[in-house]
């Protein structure tokens, strides 16, 4: 064991220590004969934290590529139509009564225009990436935007941008809310 002085005050102090024990002045590192620098902390304890980091890093990576996948799969499925109505045949041997005839419903009309939600969901990220942190919601047939920046003055050329989308949608009315619930503009489409 080699013992060493602080150059600071003079204390006899023995190797493994880092600091002065007395003055708590950094004392001079020495090179061992095994090659391993002085002080009190092992290079084997240094290096524990990466089995760690490891792990974080290999979770991480099963949920980004592995779950996250999956939960959006579920998700994006739409479900399956149910099959039409059989209509009821009447048995061969049965006398058939005049009945009169009931005309079948018109198939309904699919949409045409946008999805409203999907509209709703495009203005809203387009008014976060702009940094005013808004809320769209689809109501009814309107369209309300909630946000603290109403008043600002960047917010309503962004909202007029989509609403000849919301338009096309068969959305009648855009309002814009502040988070109290009062309308500070109000377009009509």
């Amino acid at each position: 064991m080699t013992v060493l002085t602080c150059p600071s005050c003079g204390v006899a102090v023995t190797t493994g220590y880092v600091k002065c024990p007395k003055c708590k002045r950094p004392l001079p590192r020495i090179r061992l004969r095994t090659g391993m620098e002085g002080g009190t902390v092992m290079p084997s304890a240094q290096r524990r934290w990466w089995p760690y980091a490891v792990a974080v890093v290999a979770g991480l990576l099963v949920a980004i590529f592995v779950i996250v996948p999956a939960v959006r799969g579920k998700k994006a499925t739409p479900a399956e139509p149910a099959p039409p109505p059989v209509a009821a045949q009447p048995e061969p041997g049965a006398a058939s009564a005049p009945s009169a005839a009931t005309p079948a419903p018109p198939p309904a009309a699919a949409p045409t225009g946008p999805s409203p939600q999907l509209l709703a969901n495009e203005l809203d990220r387009t008014l976060k990436r702009k940094h005013l942190w808004s809320t769209v919601e689809i109501v009814g047939d309107h369209v309300d935007v909630r946000s603290s920046s109403c008043r600002d003055k960047d917010l309503p050329p962004v909202v007029d941008g989509a609403l000849g989308g919301f338009k096309a949608a068969g959305m009648s009315r855009l309002r814009c809310l502040e988070q109290n619930g009062t309308v500070v503009f109000q377009r009509d489409l």
